[in-house]
């Protein structure tokens, strides 16, 4: 009988598969993607109020659908399904706030505004500097970026 008693380490040089996968077979992953995306995939749906709907199509369509029709209604987790749509349709990060009502997309953003975002935030502050450095050694005087109120300079 087979068991973890029977077990024995193989021998240098020993395989037990030579010839490995053969040509041509596909992996669960390629028959996932290939099957999601069939358009002639033909099933039979069952829906408590409707009964039995014949569905036919690409099921990663209803299977998308699914999950734009649950971040818009699911209260409780609908947030979650925006995230999934948002990272997985179109590569962006999501912040989306819930506090039990219908879900709230505080901000929605790619990758390159959010550089864009801390670029800009960034000039912002070298601005504020700058003009407190300009107000401290001019006082009084009118700025070169026209910043009114300054003292005169320091000497």
């Amino acid at each position: 009988m087979a068991g973890i008693d029977n077990l024995t380490p193989l021998l240098p040089g020993q395989v037990l598969n030579p010839h490995g996968r053969p040509k041509g077979s596909k992996n669960l992953s390629h028959w996932i993607r290939e099957l999601l995306t069939d358009e002639n995939f033909e099933t039979n749906l069952l829906d408590s109020r409707k009964g039995v709907i014949e569905y036919k199509g690409a099921p990663i369509k209803a299977l998308i659908t699914v999950a734009i029709h649950r971040a818009i209604h699911d209260e409780k987790n609908g947030y979650k399904w925006a995230e999934w749509l948002g990272k997985y349709g179109y590569g962006i990060a999501m912040k989306i706030e819930g506090d039990g009502t219908p879900i709230n997309v505080v901000h929605i953003y790619k990758p390159e505004k959010v550089i864009v975002d801390h670029l800009e935030a960034e000039a912002q502050q070298l601005r504020l500097r700058a003009d407190n450095a300009v107000e401290a050694e001019y006082g009084d005087m009118e700025s070169p970026t026209g910043s009114t109120n300054l003292r005169a300079p320091n000497t």
